[in-house]
């Protein structure tokens, strides 16, 4: 009555940017997944039972409640589209970057088996599971032959290894995402969408909608407005793209490429430099 509102006004709850996103994807069940591939990369996956066991907490994976009796947890990486931008201003410059030219002019160059390139994305330190704010990014492998875009593929094909080191580690919790959907900036690249897919081995399914925190935030409101399921009201407003299925022979190579990547933060480790050293 005090802000003279003609009609009932709905108040609804809303939640976690990474949450409302995941619903915006229509990751509403156990066993699917969101990857939001934006400044910062995170995959949010939906379980049934929140784990027990301490060492996923000093991993950093939460248990974080979901949809009624669901749990979520978020795998980090905080390097994703910050990385890709930083390596496209250096290479093309920001204009060509404004005008996307710099993405076609870098994926004109890619291959479609892995490059070898070894990089490791820890350009802003490292999320989950290794917890190492002073942890440094790195690319290794490199040689004369390899020009600007097959650096960019590589770069690519590290931010995808790195987000497999983290699904293979929450399935120690009983967290195991069987669809991917990816959302973001990031996900308008079909390349990359089939890399990850290669080096994932699951299914990739981006969205025609990819602003899905908004989405979600939406889904949220009419199902607190209508009293119904978020579960249906996602199921009627989200709708997924063409999906990227793993090619069994790219598999096999991606992880060849992946057992020496997963060596990677150890053996350099000792490298990393601080404020104090």
């Amino acid at each position: 009555s005090e802000l003279n509102f003609k009609s009932d006004v709905y108040v609804v709850a809303g939640g976690h940017d990474q949450v409302c996103a995941a619903i915006g994807s229509g990751v509403t069940e156990s066993g699917y997944a969101s990857d939001g591939m934006g400044t910062v990369e995170c995959i949010t996956a939906v379980y049934d039972r929140p784990s027990d066991i301490k060492q996923m907490g000093k991993d950093g994976y939460p248990n974080v409640p979901f949809l009624k009796d669901k749990y979520c947890s978020y795998l980090l990486n905080y390097s994703c589209g910050s990385l890709t931008r930083w390596w496209l201003e250096q290479v093309y410059g920001k204009e060509n970057i404004l005008s996307e030219q710099a993405f076609k002019d870098a994926e004109s160059e890619f291959t479609e088996e892995p490059t070898g390139i070894l990089v490791l994305p820890y350009f802003a330190g490292a999320a989950n599971p290794y917890q190492d704010v002073n942890a440094k990014g790195g690319i290794i492998n490199l040689s004369l032959t390899d020009g600007k875009g097959r650096i960019y593929q590589g770069i690519l094909e590290g931010l995808c290894y790195e987000m497999k080191l983290n699904l293979e580690r929450v399935k120690e919790y009983g967290i195991k995402p069987e669809k991917i959907i990816c959302t973001g900036g990031g996900s308008a690249s079909d390349k990359w969408l089939q890399i990850k897919a290669n080096v994932f081995d699951l299914p990739v399914y981006p969205l025609k909608i990819k602003e899905a925190g908004i989405t979600g935030a939406a889904i949220l409101a009419k199902s607190g407005i209508n009293k119904a399921e978020v579960k249906g009201t996602a199921e009627k407003f989200v709708k997924t793209g063409k999906p990227f299925y793993p090619d069994k022979e790219r598999v096999k190579e991606y992880a060849k490429v992946y057992d020496k990547y997963k060596k990677l933060y150890n053996a350099t480790k000792e490298f990393n430099l601080n404020d104090n050293n």
